[in-house]
C-alpha cells in the first residue's frame, strides 16, 4: 500500500467524524456560556435560575463525562435532589 493510499483513507476517516466534533465543540461553548451564567445568578442571588442554567450545561456536555458531571454536581448541590431527579416525573 503506497503512502498516498494511507493518507486517503486517514482524511477520509477525519471527513467522516468531522460534523460530529463541529457539533461536540459547538455544544461545549454553549455550555460554557451556561457555566458562567449559572455562576453570575447564584452570585447574584437566583440559586434556581443558576440550577437550570447547570441543568442545560449538563445536557450539552453529555458527550464529555467529567465536565458534565461537574455540572449536575453543582444542581444538585443547589437543588438538594439527586440527578435522576432532574428529569419529568411522569
Amino acid at each position: 500500500m503506497t503512502t498516498a493510499a494511507k493518507l486517503e483513507g486517514h482524511s477520509q476517516l477525519k471527513a467522516r467524524h468531522l460534523p460530529r466534533l463541529l457539533i461536540v465543540a459547538f455544544h461545549s461553548a454553549l455550555a460554557m456560556r451556561y457555566c458562567l451564567a449559572a455562576q453570575r445568578d447564584e452570585m447574584s442571588g437566583f440559586p434556581f435560575t443558576a440550577a437550570g442554567e447547570w441543568r442545560k450545561a449538563a445536557e450539552l456536555l453529555g458527550p464529555i463525562t467529567p465536565m458534565s458531571d461537574r455540572c449536575w454536581l453543582e444542581w444538585e448541590r443547589i437543588m438538594r435532589l439527586p440527578r435522576h431527579l432532574a428529569g419529568p416525573i411522569v
